[in-house]
């Protein structure tokens, strides 16, 4: 996001095209942050389906819910998180689209873009409930790991985005600005540059809020313990590009209310983990399967 905003204030003329990479980006990044709670409560896949049907079932307001685990409502949420990766892929080829092939003033791409914005939207507000349900929900399991601050810092950058963007729109709009002559800022500065710059400015102290929201200590513990292999910088750098865990995730949300265990562990035969879980018989799979 900051880069694309960097290259739309030399490059104005990029913005529209620029705009919707860094609103795709934004949808891997919140299934990565999802995928990182997950991994925190329950580390080895092939034990998700033991660990969330041993969950006790509660309403949002932290009463126990019937009986049985929390199977269901896991893959439920997970749906809800990744559903905005398939959205964003489709809402992103649109966007490129329109600014391609339609004109800037023609109502085709100003009703499109209105529809983008809306999908995006609803899409992005159902993917943040379900992580934040899903924080709310494992707290308890979560607060040693700064869940909250991880959260709340990986989305204020997206929400001083919405505002300043809702900001700009109302001034352009009431026609509290309205270049004058001389002319020293022109209309593309106020509806690209100034946006832009200040959206720069605001990932910059989001990023030192990261410092503290996502530490290194608990990694090179890890290194320091010999469980980890010392990795050069560039390669830890091309590795948080790799959407393998991505792509699975995408899998699992297809296949998770149906035959398959993909993601959450083996229907028949005994389950093991590397944390020696075992010994699950018949009897009790079938109980995972029905929640």
């Amino acid at each position: 996001m900051s880069l694309c905003a960097l290259f739309s204030i030399y490059f104005y003329r990029t913005q529209g095209y620029l705009h919707p990479i860094a609103t795709y980006d934004e949808g891997f990044a919140i299934t990565a942050l999802f995928l990182l709670y997950v991994q925190y409560v329950c580390p080895h896949p092939n034990g998700r389906a033991q660990y969330f049907s041993n969950l006790e079932r509660r309403w949002f307001n932290g009463k126990k819910k019937g009986t049985g685990g929390s199977l269901r409502w896991y893959r439920t949420v997970w749906i809800c998180v990744f559903q905005i990766t398939i959205t964003r892929v489709a809402t992103t080829i649109a966007a490129e689209a329109l600014q391609g092939l339609t004109c800037p003033l023609s109502k085709i791409r100003s009703n499109g873009n209105i529809a983008i914005q809306v999908t995006q939207g609803v899409s992005t507000g159902v993917a943040v409930y379900g992580v934040i349900v899903f924080e709310r929900r494992l707290h308890t399991e979560l607060l040693e790991h700064h869940s909250l601050l991880k959260l709340i810092s990986f989305k204020g950058v997206v929400a001083l985005e919405a505002t300043q963007g809702i900001l700009f729109s109302v001034l352009a709009n009431t026609g509290v600005y309205f270049p004058k002559p001389p002319y020293y800022v022109s209309w593309a500065d106020f509806d690209v540059g100034i946006p832009e710059f200040v959206l720069v400015w605001e990932i910059t102290i989001v990023a030192v809020i990261f410092l503290w929201g996502y530490p290194s200590v608990p990694y090179s513990d890890i290194v320091q313990a010999g469980n980890a292999p010392v990795v050069p910088t560039w390669k830890g750098f091309l590795s948080a590009f790799y959407a393998h865990d991505i792509g699975d995730g995408v899998k699992y949300m297809f296949t998770a209310f149906g035959k398959s265990t993909f993601l959450e562990g083996s229907q028949t035969g005994d389950v093991q983990t590397e944390e020696g879980m075992q010994g699950i018989n018949i009897h009790n799979k079938r109980n995972v399967i029905r929640d």
